[in-house]
């Protein structure tokens, strides 16, 4: 098994929270995988506590997650079924909100970029 250091843990964290943002600012790219498959991965992706990952979140980025996080819970709650139908997904004011609100937070992330995966970036915040 690779031995990386923390930091690079935490970036490589920060890039799969972008990739997440990526997906799910897409119904089309959410109905391939399905509602709980959605829910769950970006629930188990996306950090609710920012002190697991110093250092790599700005303020900016860490409030766009924490928004993020709301309507993530509101989808799974409005979410009783599994499904992968994009209409069904279309047709959902909270599925709507999340992929629009994925979009304007990966913005948020892209501002920096994604981080390296192998090299440790200094002055990340």
């Amino acid at each position: 098994m690779e031995q990386i250091s923390r930091q690079l843990l935490f970036q490589r964290i920060r890039n799969r929270v972008i990739e997440t943002l990526e997906m799910d600012s897409c119904l089309e790219d959410v109905a391939k995988h399905g509602a709980f498959w959605i829910i769950n991965t970006t629930d188990f992706l996306v950090p609710s506590n920012f002190d697991d990952c110093p250092d790599v979140f700005s303020e900016a980025e860490r409030g766009a997650v924490s928004r993020f996080r709301c309507l993530l819970d509101q989808v799974s709650k409005a979410t009783p079924d599994d499904f992968f139908d994009v209409d069904i997904f279309k047709a959902s004011a909270e599925w709507q909100a999340l992929e629009r609100y994925a979009g304007e937070a990966l913005q948020v992330f892209l501002r920096r970029g994604r981080f390296s995966e192998d090299v440790e970036e200094a002055s990340l915040t």
